[in-house]
């Protein structure tokens, strides 16, 4: 490695001093294969440490992809700006060194505060309308397949109520036809509807949630001086917690009034299932109150603007008119599925339970076998009762 290396700074020494090598000293190093990554990071540092005609002669050698990632800064030129109320760049703090979407993130973030001249607090706000703006398609066609969603288990609702009430009156034919259809429709309609409805928060929301708050807080301990001060109103310092905890109350008061509206998500009051499942997700933003409240201020404001956001466009979305103009289905609910006065299938609706859930087809297998078997024996006794009775004319005769 140390003979590759000795040969790379021959290279660049050579390319310096004697400009008509340079093209011969570029193709060699862009086309040999024997310079390790190992032996290149050794070449990058011994260039950072020479003179900047050297280094100046390098950058004409070398791309900036070629060279790779650059290396951190020296601490001590780190801390110095920082203790001199200097912001270090993004590179010379070891951030922002990828293509990941976090880096891209940091690296969106610091051209907002820098270029632009933007306020930390400004920047982030900044930073977050544009995502929600380019995401509203996706928003858009999450609702109309939500609104298709809560469709399908409402008809599926009303559907199995039936099959139920022919199992228990006895019509064994149509409710085998009934079960089919509700099958049938299962398949076909109601879990691929399930599928799209959870593929857009996995596949836009999450993804970009995750990333611009993982980048805020690896931006919240770095150290920038500017984010000290870079806040507004009450959380002036972005680095610390909010002392006054009103961005984590706000976090989590918006997150529950996503959970009630249905924003980003069928609303969980409206559709079927147990007081379990139902109490465990309102649970969870309560969980996560102590959470927030250890967060920094930067990544507790971007969670809470980016939930009044989401709730500004469900509002927006469930206007009728705009609704029409966009395709989204409006939803029907029968008063089973509502659960709106008194409702006649309450054994049906316990059937739903998710404790329950999974033994729904083997309940109704039973239910529909006990039913045979008593038909079956009941022919069977009049059978028999008319075969005695024949005897019984014949002997007296």
């Amino acid at each position: 490695q140390s003979r590759v290396a000795s040969t790379s700074c021959y290279l660049v020494a050579a390319a310096a001093c004697r400009p008509a090598a340079l093209p011969g000293c570029r193709l060699l190093l862009q086309t040999s294969k024997r310079l390790p990554h190992c032996s290149r990071i050794c070449f990058q540092r011994n260039l950072a440490t020479g003179n900047s005609t050297t280094t100046s002669a390098a950058a004409g050698v070398l791309s900036e992809t070629q060279l790779g990632v650059y290396l951190p800064a020296p601490e001590g030129l780190v801390n110095a700006k920082i203790s001199a109320g200097v912001d270090p760049s993004l590179a010379e703090l070891g951030l922002a060194t990828s293509a990941w979407p976090a880096d891209l993130v940091q690296r969106t973030l610091e051209w907002l505060h820098c270029s632009a001249e933007l306020p930390w607090w400004a920047g982030i706000t900044a930073f977050v309308v544009s995502a929600r703006i380019l995401l509203f398609p996706v928003m858009v066609m999450h609702r109309r397949n939500c609104n298709l969603y809560i469709n399908a288990l409402s008809s599926q609702q009303t559907q199995t109520a039936t099959l139920l009430q022919a199992v228990k009156s006895g019509r064994m034919e149509e409710a085998e036809w009934l079960q089919k259809q509700l099958t049938d429709q299962m398949h076909k309609q109601t879990l691929p509807l399930l599928k799209r409805v959870m593929a857009c928060p996995l596949l836009a929301f999450l993804p970009v949630f995750g990333s611009t708050f993982y980048a805020l807080n690896r931006l919240s301990t770095s150290g920038l001086p500017s984010l000290e001060s870079g806040g507004a109103f009450w959380f002036a310092d972005l680095t610390l917690p909010d002392p006054y905890l009103g961005l984590p109350v706000l976090s989590i008061a918006t997150t529950y009034a996503m959970l009630l509206t249905g924003s980003e998500m069928p609303q969980l009051n409206k559709l079927p299932g147990s007081k379990f499942t139902k109490t465990l997700l309102f649970g969870l933003p309560l969980v996560a109150l102590p959470l927030a409240m250890h967060f920094s201020a930067a990544v507790v404001y971007f969670w809470s603007l980016n939930n009044v956001l989401s709730l500004a466009q469900g509002t927006l979305l469930k206007r009728p008119a705009v609704a029409k103009a966009l395709n989204i289905p409006q939803v029907n609910i029968g008063r089973a599925f509502s659960g709106a006065g008194a409702n006649p299938l309450a054994e049906f609706r316990e059937i739903f339970d998710a404790k329950r859930g999974s033994e729904m087809p083997r309940v109704m297998e039973e239910q529909m076998r006990n039913l045979r078997d008593q038909r079956q024996q009941q022919q069977q006794q009049q059978q028999s009762s008319g075969v005695s009775d024949r005897k019984e004319s014949s002997g007296k005769n």
